[in-house]
């Protein structure tokens, strides 16, 4: 079973606003100069915001647009996000909680919380 033609356009979003996200922590790393052992850490941490990005883009209908929101797709997004995040960084059991929960919850909330950063 294939899934619907609105998630899949929604997946290359996703993986768009990844892709968008790592270059800009390509660019930034370059442009301060950064030596170290972390610089890739750094791009794939950009990545991973990139992804709740992403997720809170294509899958949080803004008003006015027709399209069903689909919360589930945020919140596993977002919670892979935080899990891709505390995993990379190495955090203990209590951070990657943390994150994944967090990541959950911006996913859930969706662009309401965006539109007051």
């Amino acid at each position: 079973m294939k899934p619907p033609s609105s998630v899949r356009i929604g997946l290359l979003i996703v993986t768009f606003c990844v892709v968008v996200f790592a270059i800009f922590g390509v660019l930034e790393i370059s442009s301060r100069g950064l030596d170290g052992n972390d610089n890739g850490k750094l791009i794939a941490s950009f990545a991973c915001f990139g992804l709740l990005f992403g997720a809170v883009l294509a899958f949080d209908p803004l008003p006015g647009e027709r399209h069903p929101g689909r919360p589930l797709w945020r919140i596993g997004l977002g919670a892979l996000s935080g899990i891709g995040l505390g995993l990379l960084w190495q955090w203990p059991g209590e951070g990657l909680a943390l994150t994944s929960l967090v990541g959950g919850a911006l996913g859930y909330a969706g662009t309401t919380w965006a539109k007051h950063i």
